[in-house]
């Protein structure tokens, strides 16, 4: 009599081999053939026909196939871009194809990959390993894909807080015109500065995707296609706009997209910012901070280091609840930092406030 279980062992058998077959190409593609070991691979021949001198041969003596990356805690980022990218701090591979090309200018001189990274300028998935997952292009499930061209300019509104920054000039264009030409802040925010009668724009550049209506946009589904063509025409965008359409050029509606992407909520630290100042660096040439402060009245109703009054809360308390900018802000103007507030406003310039939140932190 015919066994009933043969069929069924065949069937087995054909699928246990069909899942070792499986496993055995996942981990070839795993171990093996990833995206970043056969880019690697690639770099390391590359590397091989530059080693012409003694330099050369020690750098591909050193040079080994695996997952490289940079942290940056006071960023909050953990950036692999570095293992692709492997090429960007040798002047050597110039003339080479992507990812293996020196980084262009000189920005790597004055941002250090170990000090930066790598997102926190281009925007991306810093952590991916491949190229789609590093969201070189827009994708479903990361709302910052990477910035391109021109606007990367906006990532230099980060750090660099003063109206005009040579080496961006589409930034410092945007900054221009939002206040001169265009004189956007008669109707919106920015920072508790400007109008109320409109939408704020302080963390405009960091609004969600899905908080933005494509229906109407030509382009492609990304924020700074939406921005572009919302300056360029309005009413064609959001058609019950009260924005008046002022006929902007191609360059003036690239300028403010640039600049509404450099507002955001990713605020690095103090030490990051620049702010311009009247003084030499970042503070007042000359000028003693704690005198500064003192001299400001801070002391008689606010309690800071052991000393001052007990009318207002306790500044080593506040500061550790706060960050520079916000400090930066309260300094400047109280009230709209923080309404209510009983601080009448001190007449601060840039450089003033920017000592002030200088000296506070480093006490603290």
């Amino acid at each position: 009599m015919k066994d009933p279980a043969q069929p069924y062992r065949g069937l087995l058998l054909v699928s246990s081999l069909a899942t070792l077959v499986f496993l055995v190409a996942a981990a070839m593609r795993e171990n093996y053939l990833a995206d970043w070991q056969v880019l690697q691979r690639e770099y390391r021949s590359i590397l091989e026909a530059k080693a012409t001198d003694p330099l050369g041969r020690e750098v591909l003596e050193d040079f080994h196939i695996e997952l490289r990356q940079v942290s940056i805690p006071p960023l909050g980022r953990v950036d692999r871009c570095i293992t692709c990218h492997l090429g960007i701090d040798d002047p050597r591979m110039s003339d080479v194809r992507q990812p293996f090309r020196t980084h262009s200018g000189d920005l790597l001189k004055h941002h250090s990959i170990d000090r930066f990274g790598c997102t926190v300028c281009h925007l991306g998935q810093g952590r991916a390993t491949s190229y789609r997952d590093a969201a070189h292009h827009p994708l479903a499930f990361w709302d910052t894909p990477m910035l391109k061209g021109q606007y990367l300019q906006a990532s230099c509104g980060k750090c660099h807080l003063g109206s005009v920054l040579p080496q961006a000039a589409l930034l410092s264009l945007g900054r221009a015109l939002y206040k001169e030409e265009f004189a956007c802040d008669t109707c919106h925010r920015i920072n508790d500065e400007g109008g109320t009668d409109c939408p704020e724009l302080t963390h405009v550049g960091s609004k969600p995707l899905r908080g933005f209506d494509f229906s109407h946009v030509k382009g492609e589904r990304t924020r700074p296609e939406w921005l572009f063509e919302h300056f360029k025409d309005p009413q064609a965008i959001v058609p019950d706009s009260l924005m008046p359409n002022p006929e902007m050029t191609d360059e003036q509606a690239v300028a403010l997209t640039v600049l509404m992407l450099s507002l955001t909520d990713d605020i690095p630290p103090f030490d990051y910012i620049l702010r311009p100042a009247a003084g030499v660096g970042m503070g007042l040439e000359g000028t003693d901070a704690a005198a500064l402060f003192e001299g400001k009245g801070c002391l008689l109703c606010h309690q800071f280091a052991g000393q001052g009054g007990e009318l207002a809360p306790d500044l080593a308390k506040l500061v550790s609840q706060r960050n520079a900018d916000w400090l930066f802000r309260h300094f400047k103007n109280p009230r709209p930092t923080v309404p209510g507030s009983d601080i009448s406003p001190r007449q601060l310039d840039d450089s003033e406030a920017n000592e002030l939140t200088r000296y506070v932190l480093s006490v603290h």
